[in-house]
């Protein structure tokens, strides 16, 4: 028999425990801050008549200004947070970087598998973390490896500067060079052999870039992602891709990348791999290894080409910069040709240069978006898992309260006061390896 002493002994402890059982969640849902909202937000189309696509990094500084460094967008029925101080990127990427290592699903990315076998638009799987451990090994970004890299560099950088001192001093626009020099770089880099200039497979890839530059870069290509009844019709955009994609694919076949193709090169590397049982296991497969070479030689041409250009416009506007830079290199070289990568602890104002260079320029403002693979903890902000997340890296750079007068080129800032360069730990290092 149930007697009164028997029930208060069982029902007061559970009691107990299913109280402190819901404080906790209580308590633990209490503790994360609401994220602010970007309104008014309009049927259906959200927040996308406030935000210019062309235009988004600048954008965001503005409502960052109103609404804090984290807040939350509607972009067609889609949800995005978007990050603009050190505080929250740092959260994010850094303490926590697995949680935030997602890709979100993008129209221009899963058009022919690409973000399957990509190695920028992959979300973080063990496929994406083999490709990315053999590429590196490849290019042998560490130890002796730069050397190596050096020394496949050294013969374009002639080739570009004897074409510059063909110019005699007549004025010139350097953007083709330069490009055209930086793109054979990354050919030898990623099959092992160069082009010529002339030739038309060299201009079909120029051409094949272009368009996947146009498609990819800040402006109209972004409203194929958040603009759902666009992937209907066949715009300006859906068109240019699809013939990038066409053109990138009939190349490929031609054979001419096999036929450049050495074993200590990427894609080298990359077609031993896939014959392996590792290989096999993680789908490294023919469009895997296209797809890697297309990422690589967009990223590493484009980005680069845009970097050196934006340093001759700083000359001019800077010349005190280049002259200081010229002696300091000038010093160090003394009879030789050519600077070595050896010669860079020699050089802390031309390292500083390069640093405030992409500081200044911030030339891919919003980074890759990233995505929520689990809910996740920012900076205090409760972010639900699948939630779209923007890196500002142009406010991070340009943070006025940070930077001191961020607007004007100033490679002292990453010096100390005897000269040399400041350590990674800096606070401003920190702030740009981010």
């Amino acid at each position: 028999m149930v007697t009164t002493k028997m029930l208060s002994t069982v029902f007061v402890p559970a009691t107990i425990i299913l109280l402190i059982c819901y404080l906790s969640t209580w308590l633990g849902k209490r503790k994360h801050l609401k994220i602010p909202v970007l309104t008014p937000s309009w049927p259906l189309i959200g927040n996308a008549w406030q935000i210019d696509v062309s235009n988004c990094h600048q954008v965001f500084v503005g409502i960052a200004k109103k609404l804090g460094p984290i807040f939350e967008i509607k972009l067609y029925g889609d949800k995005a947070v978007v990050l603009n101080d050190y505080e929250t990127i740092r959260s994010a990427l850094v303490s926590n970087g697995n949680q935030v290592a997602g890709r979100p699903q993008m129209y221009r990315t899963t058009q022919a598998q690409r973000n399957r076998n990509s190695i920028v638009w992959q979300t973080f799987n063990q496929k994406l973390i083999l490709l990315r451990k053999e590429v590196l090994k490849s290019l042998r970004m560490y130890g002796n490896g730069l050397d190596d890299l050096e020394e496949k560099c050294i013969p374009e950088i002639v080739c570009l500067l004897q074409e510059v001192e063909s110019k005699n001093s007549k004025p010139f626009d350097p953007w083709p060079m330069l490009y055209d020099s930086i793109c054979n770089v990354m050919l030898i880099l990623l099959l092992g052999s160069r082009l010529d200039t002339d030739s038309e497979h060299f201009k079909t890839i120029k051409t094949i870039a272009g368009m996947f530059n146009e498609t990819f870069g800040s402006g109209d290509g972004q409203r194929l992602d958040i603009i759902p009844w666009l992937k209907l019709f066949k715009t300006k955009d859906s068109n240019r891709l699809e013939t990038a994609l066409c053109m990138r694919d009939t190349f490929w076949k031609e054979q001419l990348i096999q036929n450049m193709v050495t074993d200590d090169s990427v894609v080298g590397q990359l077609y031993q791999l896939s014959k392996t049982d590792t290989g096999k296991k993680h789908d490294i497969t023919e469009d895997t290894i296209k797809e890697c070479f297309t990422n690589l030689i967009l990223a590493g041409t484009d980005t680069t080409a845009t970097a050196i250009t934006c340093l001759l416009l700083v000359f001019l506007h800077y010349p005190e910069v280049q002259d200081r830079m010229y002696k300091e290199i000038s010093a160090v070289l003394q009879t030789r040709d050519l600077p070595r990568l050896s010669d860079r602890s020699h050089t802390p104002y031309t390292e500083a240069v390069l640093l405030e260079l992409l500081r200044y320029i911030s030339h891919v403002p919003l980074a890759v978006p990233h995505c929520t693979i689990s809910d996740t903890n920012i900076a205090g902000f409760l972010v639900p898992k699948d939630t779209t997340i923007y890196i500002n890296l142009w406010a991070l750079h340009h943070d006025e309260t940070f930077w001191e007068n961020p607007w004007k080129f100033s490679p002292d800032r990453f010096l100390d006061n005897v000269g040399k360069l400041v350590p990674p730990q800096h606070p401003s290092r920190k702030r740009y390896q981010l």
